[in-house]
């Protein structure tokens, strides 16, 4: 019994300790949120205010009941004092009010967690990271899967302000969070709903796509092989195409980094086979000025520089006004009106796994819930001129199992995808329309700065114009056929070599050629009836 007056007298002690310095730094109320905390060998559900003080007042503290107590007494002094603020803080600006009076503080085992709003821009420092850590962490724990990517992704961009405390082990610890949330999502079984309707759709959000972007070799300045000037001009007769559009993707597969060695290919065990890419930071502004919108980063060439490498990567192209996707992100985009997401697979450790069907089908279908288009990027299947037809079954490179690209992107398809955008096997592959839904299995090689033989089918390639509904259903798309250059620069192609590839690929490898001649889809100049035949599974 005196074990508990004593727990209880503590309790009121730390509190009052507490109330006094959040009266002394009301900004402190912004940073209360629920988080765990590791006490006598076992996670307890807190609030920040009792970690705050568990962490500054009692670093000894072992008893489970006397931190609770704790908590709740602080937390029913911190709603006291952090509720009227908050309410001063909603009422417009020069509005008269009275001082609010203090609000009746409830028995302290009646209390609720208070639950304030998330850190404010403002107070991006390591205090507001930790909370919206520990509160990912909390929500992931609890089942919460959208609570866990809204505090992920506000620590993202939190991390971002602070660059200097963002560190790779941080970077990669994000990544794992965010690949842990998906992972988490529960199944979700959603079959697609009939795009048709009354009349034929109306194009709502056009989307250019292009495939692997290759901007130079892995050598750090002076002896980086990159294009000259970072890459200015470098894709000036396919920029209007890439702008032109309401959004525009490709694979960037070229790590952006600027300092030390990749040690990939030492320990790949097949060196022969081990290519490095790299350009520097500075190409991120000039893949913006191009046009890029979104670029996936989920692919084998993504890490050559380590986690560190991949933190640049996506660092650049935040910076530069591009949107990520892979690496643990999801790009999001309010494009028109339209909320479109974009989220990247691939068969390799730490991605979201393109062999891992069910976690695709969950993954899409969660983004579906909340976005009016989902688009689906993978990196995946065997590589080279040999794998230029579909085999429809599981895909190998060297013994490295890379997927049944066929069997995932009809589930994606079935899960709720719009547009399945396929990328590395460095050629053209078939395209597919199904359930009214179009699939690239592969856009091959968008640009190749002096790094694959871009003779034959490796020079051969497209910009994939496709225009959507609002629910996603394909209205219209074509092919701009390229035809790399010597030094891997895409060109438009006036013989129409890519637009035959594509065409034969599909006819052989799916039954149906898909595309006219020219590269248009529909075939016919009766669009409407077209479009809405495409609309229908």
């Amino acid at each position: 019994m005196g074990g508990d007056v004593r727990s209880q007298a503590l309790a009121v002690v730390l509190a009052l300790l507490w109330a006094a310095e959040a009266a002394a730094e009301p900004a402190r109320c912004r940073l209360v949120a629920p988080v765990k905390v590791f006490i006598a060998g076992a996670w307890v559900d807190v609030a920040a205010g009792e970690k705050l003080l568990l962490g500054r007042r009692t670093a000894s503290f072992t008893n489970v009941a006397t931190a609770r107590g704790v908590g709740r007494a602080a937390n029913a002094l911190l709603d006291a004092r952090c509720r009227p603020l908050d309410e001063q803080q909603a009422a417009s600006a020069g509005a008269s009010h009275q001082e609010p009076s203090p609000p009746s503080v409830a028995p302290a085992a009646q209390l609720d967690v208070y639950r304030p709003r998330p850190c404010a821009r403002g107070l991006a420092d390591e205090r507001c990271m930790k909370i919206q850590w520990q509160r990912g962490r909390a929500a992931l724990d609890a089942g919460d899967v959208d609570g866990a990517w809204a505090a992920f992704a506000r620590l993202d961009a939190l991390s971002l302000e602070l660059r200097d405390r963002r560190t790779e082990a941080f970077g990669a610890g994000l990544r794992r969070a965010r690949l842990a949330t998906l992972r988490a999502l529960p199944p979700t079984p959603m079959a697609l709903e009939s795009a048709a309707s009354d009349g034929a759709p109306h194009a709502a959000l056009r989307i250019a796509a292009v495939g692997d972007l290759h901007l130079g070799r892995g050598n750090a300045r002076p002896r980086a092989v990159v294009p000259p000037n970072d890459g200015r001009g470098f894709l000036d007769d396919v920029a209007p195409v890439l702008r032109a559009a309401d959004l525009a993707f490709g694979n960037l597969e070229t790590s952006l980094h600027d300092q030390g060695e990749s040690d990939k290919c030492e320990h790949s065990g097949l060196p022969e086979q081990c290519h490095t890419f790299r350009a520097p930071t500075s190409f991120a502004p000039t893949l913006a000025a191009a046009g890029f919108d979104v670029l996936s980063v989920e692919n084998n060439h993504a890490t050559d520089f380590g986690t560190r490498g991949m933190l640049t990567t996506t660092a650049a192209l935040h910076d530069a006004g591009i949107a990520p996707a892979g690496a643990g992100h999801v790009a999001e985009l309010s494009v028109g009106g339209v909320q479109v997401a974009v989220v990247a697979f691939a068969p390799y450790q730490g991605a979201l796994d393109v062999r891992d069907l069910e976690l695709a089908r969950r993954a899409v279908a969660w983004l579906a819930r909340t976005h009016d288009v989902v688009v689906v990027s993978f990196h995946a299947g065997a590589e080279g001129p040999e794998a230029r037809h579909l085999p429809k079954a599981p895909e190998e490179l060297y013994g490295e199992p890379r997927g049944d690209v066929y069997a995932f992107a009809h589930a994606v398809v079935d899960a709720g995808a719009d547009l399945v955008l396929g990328h590395g096997p460095h050629v053209l592959r078939a395209m597919e329309r199904y359930r009214g839904r179009l699939i690239a299995y592969s856009l091959g090689n968008f640009s190749s700065y002096k790094t694959f033989d871009v003779r034959g089918p490796g020079g051969e390639s497209v910009i994939l114009e496709a225009e959507l509904a609002a629910d996603g259903a394909l209205v219209a798309a074509r092919l701009l056929p390229l035809r790399l250059g010597k030094d891997g620069r895409p060109a438009l192609d006036d013989t129409l070599a890519a637009v035959s590839s594509v065409r034969a690929l599909s006819q052989e490898d799916l039954g149906d050629a898909l595309f006219d001649a020219i590269g248009r889809w529909p075939a016919t100049t009766d669009v409407a009836a077209n479009a809405l035949s495409a609309a229908r599974p």
